[in-house]
């Protein structure tokens, strides 16, 4: 006998109607996907498929929840803090009793929670390392929902936001930016940017939870676009929606479950803040892709470089702007010098420098005395520098508080070009200091994210190889320096022969545009073949 015959009408959660014209009158796009043996109306095999998930986690399962809501959370508040605590503490231990899709929405927490365990906390698991136990675990939440345990678009975009949040280079076609595509297909079938309609005829909207999702969909969008270097998969917005509120976070704004009620309202004016900067982002990435067309298309003319130029100031300008403010906001707050920098605030420096100094990058190969860069008086290596050195002081604050295990794995990307513009000026020239600070910050990355592992060694891999064809080059020209023994490069070169500070320039410039344009290549490529891109 089987689990079918216990019941003629298997019990359906509320959630999911139970007629496919029910789903079509909900406006979801999803009902032609929901399967005819759906895995929670077995509940003997569901009930199985549950323990089994959480087995491996189980010790560590607490620890994964509570990681995620203090470390992911502050910067991208998905799920409703209150609410999942509250499932959390009830079903804790009887999760097959919850619904289907707030255990997927709770398995996607933990999920995204595996990537701050440490070392400690991943021998309590059958896992080797922390890459090891995040990939086996996303691999069951996309089995998960795939089998489809919902047809609410909340839920769905709640689980494909936190897939995105993994992305190693040889997941194949369902990378980063595959799953926001997902989540904002649910989320546009939605219509989660609509407010609710207020019981005052004569009052606007209420505010609520949707519009904090939606606002997420958009932050992560425009993240991947400038940070994965892919503007052209900028999704395009049906409205331009009115910034998020405090209202908007409900009761986890006035009780937080994880952290005290200062450190939520940091978190929650951080959010604010990233949403207003992903407005910049966004135009950013929209002349982006522009210009990589034009670029592409008709070459680095004086006429372009110089239109290009005014836009770049504008950008510039609105990135100040937003700096000024913002510190104005978080100095307005109270926060105590002498207390250790909030992750949330370092993680906004971090991504508003490294846009400053990403803005300059495609420049760096054009010549000191271009017409263009004479006009404007700008030296993109030098506003490239003074963007990095921002960068490395917001990095070190987090540092100096022991706090590298609880920067955001996606962060990597906006690290990287700093860390190249450090690399890059050591290797060049000999009076520089050496990189104490965003160097071993990556390297301290490489165990939760094997996106740091491969951009480490693309800036490394890349300098050398570029110093080496200059020197190479220099040897060629002057016979009276002695070659290098096989397997070796006479890095000399670069710091005695070209040691006039325009060459030096010149050299230490060229050598980043080339670093750089790598770095771009392996992020953008990041997780698809050249084919798929």
């Amino acid at each position: 006998m089987t689990t079918a015959l216990v019941s003629s009408r298997p019990r359906i959660p509320p959630a999911i109607p139970a007629n496919s014209w029910e789903l079509q009158e909900r406006g979801s796009s999803d009902a032609s996907l929901m399967s005819a043996e759906r895995l929670d109306l077995v509940p003997n095999f569901y009930t199985y498929s549950v323990k089994a998930c959480l087995l491996p986690i189980r010790r560590v399962q607490h620890a994964l929840v509570s990681l995620y809501f203090h470390h992911i959370h502050p910067t991208f508040p998905v799920v409703d803090e209150y609410r999942m605590t509250e499932l959390h503490q009830k079903y804790r231990g009887q999760e097959e009793l919850m619904d289907p899709s707030d255990f997927t929405v709770y398995h996607a927490i933990m999920v995204a929670g595996f990537a701050h365990l440490s070392e400690a906390q991943v021998c309590n698991t059958p896992y080797r390392s922390v890459l090891e136990g995040q990939e086996a675990q996303v691999e069951q939440l996309k089995a998960r929902y795939w089998s489809q345990p919902t047809a609410d678009p909340v839920f769905l975009t709640q689980i494909c936001l936190l897939l995105s949040l993994w992305s190693p280079g040889w997941i194949g076609a369902q990378n980063n930016s595959y799953w926001l595509d997902m989540a904002f297909k649910h989320a546009t079938m939605g219509r989660l940017w609509e407010t609710q309609p207020s019981p005052l005829p004569s009052t606007k909207g209420r505010k609520c939870r949707k519009r904090l999702l939606w606002w997420c969909c958009l932050i992560r969008d425009r993240v991947l676009a400038l940070g994965m270097r892919r503007p052209h998969r900028l999704h395009k917005t049906p409205i331009q929606d009115e910034i998020i509120s405090e209202e908007d976070f409900g009761l986890e704004a006035s009780y937080p479950s994880y952290t005290d009620v200062k450190s939520k309202r940091v978190a929650i004016l951080a959010f604010i803040w990233f949403c207003r900067l992903s407005r910049i982002m966004e135009a950013i990435a929209v002349v982006q892709r522009r210009n990589r067309f034009v670029r592409d298309w008709n070459g680095d003319n004086v006429g372009n470089v110089a239109s290009e130029l005014e836009e770049v100031r504008l950008f510039d300008s609105m990135l100040r702007e937003w700096l000024v403010e913002f510190e104005e906001e978080v100095g307005g707050r109270g926060m105590d010098k002498d207390q250790p920098v909030p992750v949330p605030i370092s993680t906004l420096r971090i991504i508003a420098h490294s846009l400053q100094a990403g803005l300059y990058q495609p420049y760096l190969h054009l010549s000191v005395d271009h017409p263009a860069l004479v006009e404007a008086g700008i030296d993109p290596l030098e506003r490239m520098k003074d963007g990095a050195r921002e960068v490395a002081i917001s990095v070190r604050d987090v540092m100096t508080n022991k706090k590298s295990d609880a920067i955001p794995t996606w962060l990597v990307a906006w690290v990287t070009l700093p860390v190249a513009v450090y690399h890059v000026n050591q290797r060049i020239r000999l009076n520089s200091s050496p990189d104490q600070i965003l160097m071993p910050f990556l390297a301290q990355l490489v165990r939760r994210s094997s996106g740091a592992q491969m951009l480490l060694m693309t800036v490394r891999s890349a300098t050398k190889d570029h110093i080496e064809k200059i020197a190479k080059a220099e040897d060629e020209k002057d016979p009276h320096v002695a070659a290098a023994p096989q397997g070796q490069s006479s890095f000399h070169f670069v710091h005695s022969s070209l040691s006039p500070n325009v060459i030096t320039r010149s050299t230490e410039a060229k050598t980043l545009a080339f670093v750089t344009k790598a770095i771009d290549s392996a992020l953008e490529l990041n997780g698809s073949s050249p084919e798929e891109s």
